[in-house]
C-alpha cells in the first residue's frame, strides 16, 4: 500500500522537481495532477488523497480553507513563492518556500505518510 499524493502546482517546472523528489519515497504514489482550482477541488473530493501538495500561486486567498471542505482528511502542503504568497497558509498542515523544496519537501511528506503505509516500508 502506498500513500496517495495529489499535485496541484500551476508551474510545470516546479511540478517536474516535485515529481522527481517524490520518486525518492517509494511509499508515495502520485494519483493525479490538477492545474486549476476547480480541477483540484474535484480531484480532492474524488480521490481523498493522503497528501495534497499545491502552490500558493494556484490557491488564492481563502482557497485552502475551502479545499478542506472537499477533502477534510488530506494533509495540505503549500509551496510559497515569497512573503506575499505566505499570507494565507495558516490552513495548511505545512508550508515551505519554493527555494527550499529540494531540501524540505521529502521530510515533510515522510512525516505525513499514514502509519499503516509506513509499517509496510
Amino acid at each position: 500500500m502506498k500513500a496517495r499524493l495529489l499535485l496541484a502546482l500551476g508551474s510545470p517546472e516546479l511540478a517536474r522537481v516535485v515529481e522527481h523528489l517524490v520518486r525518492e519515497l517509494p511509499v508515495l504514489e502520485i494519483v493525479d495532477r490538477s492545474s486549476s482550482i476547480p480541477a483540484l477541488q474535484r480531484d480532492a473530493a474524488r480521490l481523498s488523497p493522503d497528501v495534497i501538495v499545491t502552490s500558493a500561486r494556484l490557491v488564492r486567498r481563502g482557497g485552502l480553507r475551502e479545499l478542506r471542505q472537499f477533502s477534510p482528511a488530506s494533509k495540505l502542503v503549500v509551496i510559497t513563492c515569497d512573503a506575499d504568497c505566505e499570507r494565507d497558509t495558516r490552513a495548511a498542515d505545512a508550508s515551505l518556500e519554493e527555494e527550499d523544496v529540494v531540501r524540505e519537501l521529502l521530510p515533510i511528506l515522510h512525516a505525513f505518510i499514514p502509519a499503516e503505509v509506513g509499517e509496510n516500508r
